[in-house]
């Protein structure tokens, strides 16, 4: 993962929301199937788990990381 963005210029993050009866329903149903492992911190230093599943089936997850990804792009 280290080296996906090695040659990079930018970086571009795209939050989106998911409203009820859209396209992306199915999505959130498949990832409501998997537990969802909630991390009780997100910073530079968190280790992500490597089953991104159980990360992304967690609103809070979300949350804190566009939290942290909005503190960075800040810098």
């Amino acid at each position: 993962m280290d080296k996906l963005c090695i040659n990079a210029t930018f970086i571009h993050f795209v939050f989106d929301s998911h409203l009820d009866g859209s396209v992306k329903d199915s999505e959130r149903m498949r990832r409501s199937k998997t537990l969802a492992v909630e991390l009780t911190n997100i910073d530079p230093e968190t280790l992500l788990p490597l089953d991104f599943e159980s990360f992304w089936g967690s609103n809070e997850n979300k949350k804190k990381l566009q939290l942290l990804l909005c503190q960075w792009s800040a810098i």
